[in-house]
């Protein structure tokens, strides 16, 4: 089989299991897209919970939404060859508390602005996750 992980991150790589239950590892170049798709149709499906494989950036997510009341709560398995997150998704009268999650820049098309320009979302009824280049520490 040949190894299409050479040079991926850990955070990259998608574990995918055929019918002939062999393991194949596929590269996932956007993994910001890959946690709020599974996000949205976990939540279509009514899923209490959902898994995806583990990175720094995705992480970081995760406790924004859980710091912000948007998950139940999220658990990190690193028992596994690639760790994994495990997001327990909240409801409330059945219907999902994240009505709607989206990405505004993405790796094809890139948008910057200055803190001072970014407005409130639904009126300040949602929350942006916004990352910066800039460190605590300059």
């Amino acid at each position: 089989m040949q190894d299409f992980s050479r040079g991926r991150d850990k955070s990259q790589l998608v574990k995918t299991t055929y019918d002939t239950e062999k393991d194949c590892v596929m590269s996932m170049s956007d993994p910001i897209a890959d946690l709020l798709t599974r996000i949205r149709n976990a939540n279509m499906r009514k899923k209490e919970s959902l898994e995806t494989l583990s990175s720094k950036i995705k992480l970081n997510i995760v406790k924004v939404l859980k710091d912000e009341g948007f998950i139940v709560n999220w658990e990190l398995n690193e028992k596994s060859k690639f760790p994994e997150i495990r997001i327990w998704l909240k409801y409330v009268d059945d219907l999902p508390v994240i009505r709607k999650i989206t990405r505004i820049s993405k790796p094809g098309l890139r948008l910057y602005s200055k803190g001072k320009d970014c407005k409130p979302v639904l009126n300040g009824q949602g929350i942006s996750i916004l990352s910066t280049s800039k460190r605590d520490n300059e």
